[in-house]
């Protein structure tokens, strides 16, 4: 019995220490996977932006006919504002430097000519032959260090052939160092990490494996692709003394194990499946809440914040910090009418908190309340057999609005037809009272002495 015990404990202590070694290492991949991904992005960025720049300049070249220093160096100025990792953007009429910014830094690449750098000049013939940018894998940078460069082939247009020219390539180079750090992670620095950056071939076939493809399994890298330009390329990094084979509290999880393990071992079982089915009810329960399009808030029987979910906080800007299990409904409300610099009508806000929890802990009929800037949410609350309350805050902004429009459309409509009958009240008066005087005008004595005269004999 006391062997099968031992056996037991040992068993429980490994198991947890396994596990916590395998949590810490998953939650440790996942973070340098995160920044791996924000790396990648980041790349994506630096040479989408290159990509601009380079034809921005162009078009200068393009309407300008010739190098306009000033104004490119100023393009390139704002560049590197933006994107600190471009060391330096060069200009290769006929593929040979002539212009390197900023001038004063890079004045050793000018006479640089791309058939003379076998290491180049492959992506340069690639630029040429596609007619678009091509990114360099890394080289080493004559400004010394390495970096990654692209080459952006410029054709302008020829009047005399009436087609386009090559003019040669425009080549944006950016220090690997900075384009390859990431927040808490330096992917640069081979002392943290061994880090593989390359572009992968179209076929996807290789003519010898990258070294992390040979790497044993529990040495696996963190591996990730993206486009640039075109073109696929495959990171890949590991930590550069390899993943912890432990967890920094493996040792102190071992002697908690061992002391627990021998009060605990019958209870054990029971109480992680009842905490585990708990768990997963209570991150059902939140998740599906959490889902839902409406806010949501649940109280207890002591009017203390339960469940909430985030659509409520966000109809409630002004006390999102305070919405919190715990947090009392008196407090919320009070800290809400406080914080809002103005609430409908033309209550006190004592007033108004009174009849808010009133409302509260009476519910009945849904209402709606005004949040502020023209916003308006249905309120439905009701209480449980248990004496919770929950709510359901739903945003019929649009459907007030619409209310308010279609109200203001019909006074609009009412006011326009007493106008009209005002302003034609008057006239009509007239006409009908003169149409009525011509009616009966051979009753006047001028016109009976008219009608004798004109039926008399003679002229």
């Amino acid at each position: 019995m006391t062997i099968v015990l031992l056996a037991s404990i040992g068993g429980i202590a490994y198991s947890i220490v396994k596990l916590d070694r395998d949590n810490h290492l998953a939650a440790l991949r996942l973070e340098v996977e995160q920044a791996l991904h924000s790396v990648a992005d980041q790349i994506q960025l630096r040479f989408f932006e290159a990509v601009l720049v380079a034809k921005n300049i162009e078009n200068t070249l393009a309407v300008a006919g010739e190098i306009n220093e000033r104004q490119i160096a100023r393009t390139v100025s704002d560049l590197q504002r933006h994107n600190p990792d471009v060391i330096a953007v060069a200009l290769a009429p006929n593929l040979s430097i002539t212009h390197s910014f900023p001038q004063t830094d890079n004045r050793e690449t000018i006479g640089v000519k791309y058939w003379q750098l076998p290491a180049q000049m492959a992506s340069v013939a690639q630029a040429y032959r596609t007619r678009a940018p091509v990114v360099d894998d890394r080289v080493n940078l004559v400004q010394g260090g390495t970096g990654y460069i692209m080459h952006y082939p410029v054709f302008l247009p020829n009047a005399e052939l009436n087609t386009d020219q090559f003019w040669g390539v425009i080549s944006v180079v950016m220090d690997q160092e900075g384009l390859l750090q990431a927040p808490q992670h330096d992917f640069s620095d081979p002392a943290q990490y061994s880090f593989e950056l390359h572009p992968l071939k179209a076929s996807g076939l290789v003519e010898a494996l990258p070294d992390h493809r040979l790497s044993a399994l529990k040495d696996k890298p963190v591996v990730t692709t993206f486009n640039v330009l075109g073109t696929t390329w495959e990171a890949a990094v590991r930590p550069a003394a390899g993943w912890p084979a432990y967890s920094p509290q493996s040792r102190n999880l071992v002697g908690f194990a061992l002391i627990s393990a021998i009060f605990l071992l019958g209870v054990l079982l029971a109480f992680r499946r009842l905490a585990l089915n708990q768990t997963n009810a209570h991150a059902l329960l939140a998740e599906a809440i959490d889902a839902i399009d409406e806010g949501f808030i649940a109280f207890d029987d002591k009017e203390r914040v339960m469940v909430v979910n985030q659509k409520y906080r966000d109809y409630h800007p002004q006390i999102a910090d305070l919405i919190v299990p715990g947090a009392t409904m008196g407090e919320l409300v009070v800290n809400w009418a406080n914080r809002t610099e103005s609430l409908s009508g033309s209550k006190s806000k004592q007033a108004w908190v009174r009849e808010r929890l009133q409302r509260f802990r009476n519910p009945g009929q849904a209402f709606l309340q005004d949040i502020g800037n023209d916003n308006w949410l249905k309120v439905t609350e009701a209480k449980t057999p248990h004496g919770y309350t929950v709510g359901i805050w739903t945003d019929v902004t649009a459907e007030k609005r619409a209310q308010e429009a279609a109200e203001a459309a019909d006074r609009e409509k009412t006011e326009f037809l007493n106008n009209v009958s005002h302003e034609l009240r008057t006239p009509l008066t007239v006409i009908f009272g003169r149409a009525s005087f011509m009616r009966h005008s051979d009753k006047m004595p001028q016109a009976q002495r008219l009608m004798s005269a004109l039926s008399a004999d003679g002229s």
